[in-house]
């Protein structure tokens, strides 16, 4: 399943590094933690993604060479759980 942003959303970048994004329709918004912030912004660089690319773009940021980083199947947890919340809020949309 490919995913993309809903056309309904905007967001904006806060000076304290926050992200907050906006429904346009609801006119709800929603302030993006950490990870949330490095998969909304993935989406700038590339329109649509799949669960696993989005986990294993996610899992190769946290993971510097050097350091014991979050395991894969966490990183793919963190990202399923951020698809269903920005889903179930139409902050994503499942692509064609």
């Amino acid at each position: 399943m490919m995913l993309s942003r809903s056309p309904h959303t905007t967001a904006v970048s806060l000076d304290d590094d926050d992200t907050i994004v906006l429904h346009l329709r609801t006119q709800e918004y929603y302030r993006l933690n950490d990870t949330a912030q490095r998969l909304w912004a993935a989406f700038e660089k590339k329109d649509a993604w799949t669960v696993d690319e989005l986990a294993q773009r996610l899992h190769r940021a946290a993971l510097p060479p050097e350091a014991d980083g979050p395991s894969r199947a966490d990183v793919e947890e963190d990202v399923e759980a951020f698809v269903e919340t920005m889903l179930d809020h139409d902050l994503l949309t499942r692509a064609a």
